[in-house]
């Protein structure tokens, strides 16, 4: 068999270039996963917010003020107390309205804190 040399040559500017894209690919490929996966992350937060938003039920008929309807509105009840005789609920009671995010938070932590609700409004 006969033996063919054949000569290869590379340029070296080409090739630093090529190292250059190279690398810059590796980079774009881990920003980019990173991405993917912040998006993952705010998906399940958005779709978590939504059920604790479908969870809350409605307890009365209430209207809401014109413009208002972005917002969840719900009946507050703090100093909670018991009549000894009649065993009727005693509390003070206010309206308050949240932003979405607001509501989210207040629902975490109002039980602990003290406060009892019904959601009045929820938006659409």
């Amino acid at each position: 068999m006969a033996q063919v040399e054949s000569e290869v040559s590379i340029d070296p500017e080409k090739f630093v270039d090529f190292k250059r894209i190279s690398a810059r690919v590796n980079e774009l490929s881990v920003e980019i996963v990173k991405l993917e996966s912040e998006i993952k992350v705010q998906e399940a937060v958005e779709a978590t917010k939504k059920e604790i938003l479908e969870n809350a039920e409605v307890e009365e008929v209430y209207e809401v003020p014109e413009g208002e309807e972005h917002l969840v509105h719900a009946r507050l009840e703090t100093e909670v107390k018991y009549s000894p005789i009649t065993g009727e609920k005693i509390a003070k009671s206010y309206i308050q309205k949240f932003s979405v995010k607001e509501f989210i938070q207040f629902e975490k932590s109002a039980r602990a804190i003290g406060y009892d609700y019904k959601v009045l409004h929820k938006p659409e």
